[in-house]
């Protein structure tokens, strides 16, 4: 009878999964690389497919070879599943009876991680309901989350958990509403600082939980959100997670329940703190405590503050009126109670505003986040790598705190000087004003400008020296020794001419990281390898100029610059005795010399050993 059953048509069930595919005998052939004569065969049943078509016939249609040999599939294996998984699986509280909470399964599961697993509410609330201590079988936060969203806040009463935070404590829950606080049994033990009674342990997904799902009562989101036993506060250490949570998720009815309660209790908190003497410096403080906690043996009252990350996310979005609401929570905090919450600053206000204009262009926004306090950070708009755009902002924008009161000085507006004297409490200024002397207010502008300057002499701006190419662009705080000879007029050009060095600069610098990237070490040693002395020796000097120009800021052509590079790096005594460097910087000049000889060949060459060349490589590369 051979392998194949008589009863069975191979023919026939290869033509019907032919057919539920919608293919014909010719296209099978194609994917099965035959001849649709062999097919039609088959289907036939004048012949079967050789034995080993029969896996890829299977694979082609999603079948088991069995299936084909004989039409049937094989028995799908049955798999077992233990009572308390079933229990759990169907939510059946009916089936609780004879089983142990702490037994596991085969699975290595337990009746508390089924009930996890399929989110059992039913047989959960059957479970808590049957015997005290049941529901601290569960980890804290799973209890939690499980009564909230069971509405059976009741079943936490009176029930102690264990939880690890620092070492293990325990949390007890006197009432239902004890939730709330979530405040360890034994505050003593390990909850003394601020920081850990400032500690809610609390998680994303419950805070999310309580503002997004609907299945959670009015009745439990009253009691979670409402006034507490023994205080006028609502639950304010999470109120702002769940805050966060309401805007992220763009809740808006339940954020603006939240904000109310906020006000009203920060409010109230406000009206009874009381003065207490602070036991560590002996001054005054105010009480309203960030937790329901005892301070100073009084009972505090909690504040709610706005979280950094939702401040951030309503100026990301562009939310203004929202955010204004958001920062005067936060600063009527900030004028109550020492402690600091976020305050966004006015950087990030104005950043915020001009991505939301969508006439500001990408360029400008760039550029305008490069100031602070209207002062252009020249190495953030530097990183840019954009010198249209640098020239642009350097053309536009100041770059340096006194500019502002130059101008003002010199077009005579002597009421805004006289105000930026008083807000800077500068009475010196503030008096010269009042007494129209001009000459002393260019003093104080002076004096004010000259308190920049770096030991070297040189005016700073953004907190960094400023090297002059030209000195007699500018004079020195030596060569002036009181403020008396510095004119305003003198302060602008100065600042101008950087600001055309800082141009001069750049374009330097972008050259000399352009030869530096092409022109690495491993490029000069293979060249050199290859016999290419020339070469090496020019594009050396190539490199070795855009450093001297950028990095030492010298002028001139590669010959000055090299005659002051060697005059200060090649002295043969160092201080010490001897100066290492004045070995390399003559075979700098002899390099020089070989470039010469190279570029005009009517000179006399004077080449290089080549491991007088490979001494120069590894010097210039040094270089920064």
């Amino acid at each position: 009878m051979g392998i194949f059953s008589k009863k069975h048509s191979i023919g026939k069930t290869i033509a019907e999964l032919r057919k539920s595919k919608g293919w014909t005998q010719a296209e099978l052939a194609e994917k099965l690389q035959v001849s649709d004569k062999a097919v039609s065969k088959w289907e036939k049943d004048n012949g079967a497919p050789s034995i080993e078509f029969f896996p890829a016939i299977a694979e082609l249609f999603g079948v088991s070879i069995d299936y084909i040999m004989t039409g049937k599939e094989p028995e799908r294996e049955v798999i077992t599943i233990s009572k308390a998984e079933l229990c759990a699986k169907n939510d059946d509280p009916a089936m609780l009876d004879g089983i142990d909470i702490n037994h596991k399964d085969e699975q290595g599961k337990s009746l508390v991680d089924y009930i996890l697993q399929y989110q059992s509410f039913k047989v959960f609330v059957k479970l808590c309901e049957s015997q005290k201590g049941n529901i601290a079988k569960f980890p804290i936060l799973d209890a939690i989350k499980l009564s909230i969203l069971t509405n059976r806040l009741d079943l936490l009463r009176g029930e102690q958990f264990e939880v690890e935070i620092r070492h293990y404590l325990r949390w007890k829950f006197e009432t239902e509403e004890e939730l709330l606080s979530l405040l360890p049994e034994a505050e003593e033990s390990g909850f003394n600082d601020r920081e850990s009674k400032t500690l809610c342990i609390l998680t994303d997904d419950i805070f999310k939980t309580i503002v997004c799902d609907k299945r959670i009562s009015e009745d439990t989101l009253n009691k979670i959100l409402g006034k507490q036993p023994n205080r006028q506060c609502v639950w304010y250490h999470t109120f702002p997670y769940l805050i966060h949570q309401s805007y992220l998720n763009k809740e808006d009815k339940m954020l603006r329940r939240l904000l109310t309660l906020s006000v009203e209790n920060n409010q109230y908190a406000y009206d009874n703190m009381k003065l207490v003497r602070n036991r560590y410096d002996g001054g005054l403080n105010y009480t309203p405590n960030f937790f329901f906690m005892a301070a100073y043996n009084y009972k505090g009252h909690g504040l709610v503050r706005i979280l950094e990350e939702t401040i951030k996310l309503a100026l990301e979005r562009g939310d203004f009126a929202l955010f204004k609401e958001f920062d005067d929570i936060n600063r009527a905090i900030q004028a109550y109670y020492d402690f600091k919450p976020y305050i966004a600053s006015e950087y990030e206000i104005r950043m915020a505003k001009l991505k939301a204009d969508k006439s500001v262009s990408q360029d400008e926004l760039i550029v305008q986040s490069t100031i602070h306090d209207g002062i252009i950070n020249i190495d953030e708009l530097l990183a840019t790598k954009n010198l249209p755009l640098i020239k642009k902002a350097l053309s536009t924008y100041d770059i340096h705190p006194i500019e502002p009161l130059c101008r003002i000085f010199q077009n005579k507006q002597w009421r805004a000087l006289f105000e930026y004297a008083v807000d800077s409490k500068n009475d010196s200024l503030a008096r010269a004003v009042m007494k129209n002397d001009e000459k002393g207010m260019e003093k104080e502008i002076a004096a004010l400008f000259l308190r920049t300057v770096t030991r070297s002499g040189y005016p700073s701006v953004n907190n960094k020296q400023f090297v002059v190419r030209k000195a007699n662009r500018f004079k020195t705080n030596e060569d002036y020794h009181a403020s008396d000879n510095l004119k305003v007029e003198s302060i602008v050009e100065y600042l101008n001419f950087y600001r055309q060095q800082i141009i001069f600069d750049y374009s330097f610098e972008e050259e000399k990281i352009k030869a530096v990237n092409e022109l690495t070490k491993e490029y000069f040693e293979s060249e050199l390898k290859k016999g290419n002395t020339e070469i090496v020796i020019i594009k050396l000097c190539v490199r070795l100029e855009a450093i001297l120009r950028s990095s030492y800021h010298y002028e001139g052509d590669f010959s000055e610059m090299l005659d002051k590079y060697c005059s200060q790096h090649g002295q043969e005594d160092d201080g010490w005795g001897y100066n290492r460097e004045a070995k390399f910087v003559k075979y700098l000049q002899k390099l020089r010399m070989c470039r010469n000889s190279i570029v005009h060949a009517e000179k006399k060459k004077d080449m290089l050993t080549l491991e007088e060349i490979q001494y120069c490589i590894d010097y210039i590369c040094n270089l920064k």
